[in-house]
């Protein structure tokens, strides 16, 4: 999956930021369609408040996850 958009972005000759910033943004976009489309959840609810104020699925599942860890 990954693979083949790195390849494209060589051929495209983007610096490797450039690579991982789209592939950052590729990665979020399918994400949020899943979402959108209840091919996946995260959290207590299937209508969270922060979706009607327009915050992204990843970032909040990002959030999610990152939330509990304790840094040593």
């Amino acid at each position: 999956y990954i693979g083949r958009y790195k390849d494209k972005f060589k051929r495209e000759s983007l610096s490797e930021f450039d690579q991982y910033k789209e592939l950052g943004s590729i990665i979020e976009n399918d994400f949020n369609d899943a979402f959108y489309n209840r091919n996946l959840s995260f959290g207590r609810t299937k209508n969270p408040s922060w979706v009607k104020r327009g915050i992204s699925p990843y970032k909040m599942f990002i959030r999610h996850r990152l939330k509990n860890l304790k840094l040593n």
